[in-house]
């Protein structure tokens, strides 16, 4: 859930399973990735999407700390805050 400031999670999110709703999105991996995604999905015991969003959701939780520190940074480059940033990137739908 976004939050209009900073807090103890900063940037706003909780990174608690079922506080928010799950959204989808489209990655592409090379076949090789493909391959051995589904094969350590497969050692698992999970489906490869699945496992694919634990991996993406592991890795931004175990970054979170440079994430912000890269947020923070880019929008004092750009002479705004990071809630306007904030604002500014996840305020319209389109991700490209």
């Amino acid at each position: 859930m976004r939050d209009n400031g900073m807090d103890a999670n900063d940037l706003g999110y909780t990174l608690m399973a079922g506080d928010n709703p799950q959204t989808r999105i489209l990655i592409q991996l090379s076949e090789a990735d493909t391959r051995l995604l589904t094969l350590w999905a497969k050692v698992h015991g999970r489906p490869r999407s699945t496992f694919a969003a634990q991996i993406v959701a592991s890795r931004v939780e175990a970054n979170l700390d440079i994430i912000k520190k890269q947020v923070a940074e880019y929008a004092s480059a750009k002479g705004i805050s990071v809630n306007e940033l904030e604002s500014q990137w996840l305020g319209d739908d389109d991700d490209e």
